[in-house]
């Protein structure tokens, strides 16, 4: 085949893949737990009686029965909300509270789609809190972030933040505050709901609403029927110019 016959050809092929390959995964924030549509819980009474040292390291079982890790710069501690924690959090949540960290990573044991949290800052007002979310690679796939009021109420009003991924491709999960700024290591988060591979989300609206539904048992067959697509149409499109050169 001619070389020169054959760039319209290479210019037509990139043009048909980049037209059927999906695109890549994207965050979206998600409001409430009753839009993330989790399908497991990790529960942080596991790590420990309330008052009780938290190591670092230290793993909670899910409502699954997959688990998650918890680590930090320092020891995090088990508290309970209205009795060692006064916060905003619903009576008896379970909590993990951070004394000096500016941050958590929370590491479930499989790729997940999506997650959400509460968060409470351990100073009374207004505070910033951000969750974000890191694939495999150690990269930040997205971030979201939310103002909430920390009060003593115990009405369970603490700041939730929820993401989702377009894959399972979330392989840790890190919680912190932004503000106030002298008081970045002192927070509480609760109970972690968890988007597991078992299902897929399908996300509308700005704020992240939708439906769960069963999922492909094989979630890349997706991508290979694309390029199984594409491989062959860029082969009809080489035997026809192939013909024409003959």
């Amino acid at each position: 085949m001619n070389i020169h016959r054959s760039k319209p050809l290479v210019a037509a092929i990139v043009a048909v893949a980049g037209s059927v390959l999906p695109a890549f995964a994207g965050i979206t924030q998600v409001t409430s737990p009753s839009n993330l549509l989790a399908n497991s819980t990790v529960s942080i009474g596991s790590l420990g009686s309330s008052g009780t040292i938290v190591a670092s390291g230290s793993s909670a079982t899910t409502s699954s029965g997959t688990s998650a890790t918890f680590t930090s710069s320092t020891s995090l501690y088990s508290m309970e909300q209205g009795v060692n924690w006064s916060g905003n959090f619903s009576a008896g949540d379970d909590l993990l509270y951070s004394w000096g960290n500016t941050s958590i990573t929370i590491n479930p044991s499989e790729l997940v789609q999506g997650a959400g949290i509460q968060i409470q800052s351990g100073t009374l007002g207004t505070y910033y809190a951000q969750f974000s979310a890191i694939d495999s690679a150690g990269n930040t796939l997205g971030s979201v972030t939310g103002s909430g009021t920390s009060t003593t109420a115990g009405d369970g009003s603490a700041l939730y933040l929820g993401l989702l991924s377009n894959g399972y491709d979330i392989d840790k999960l890190v919680v912190q505050l932004l503000s106030p700024t002298p008081k970045l290591g002192k927070f509480s988060i609760g109970n972690i709901g968890l988007v597991e591979g078992a299902y897929s989300h399908a996300a509308s609206g700005s704020s992240g609403g939708g439906v769960n539904s069963p999922a492909s048992p094989a979630p890349e067959s997706t991508s290979a029927g694309f390029l199984g697509g594409v491989s062959l149409v860029i082969l009809g499109m080489w035997k026809r110019a192939r013909s024409r050169k003959d």
